[in-house]
């Protein structure tokens, strides 16, 4: 959200996403082979979690007050995975 709050437009209120000033520009890392490997299990973990609840929508999943713990887990071990590929401890 930082990236977008900073590049995108605005309409009104609402951002304005384009391809070619938000996504195209966007400074991607360059993750190492075990960092990428890091990266996939983490998102898969994602992926597993929210299929243990399939009546749920992703507002009932992201919702900051239900969330479940294990999806909680599993975006935060992908985060942490995603910031050191970026150099970030």
């Amino acid at each position: 959200m930082a990236w977008i709050r900073t590049v995108c437009g605005r309409i009104k209120s609402d951002f304005r996403y384009s391809k070619e000033v938000v996504y195209n520009n966007f400074p991607w890392c360059d993750p190492d082979e075990k960092q990428k490997a890091t990266i996939e299990k983490t998102a898969q973990m994602i992926l597993d979690a929210r299929a243990k609840y399939p009546d749920c929508s992703l507002a009932d999943l992201y919702d900051e007050t239900t969330m479940p713990p294990e999806l909680r887990k599993a975006h935060q071990a992908n985060d942490k995975a995603v910031m050191q590929a970026y150099g970030f401890d």
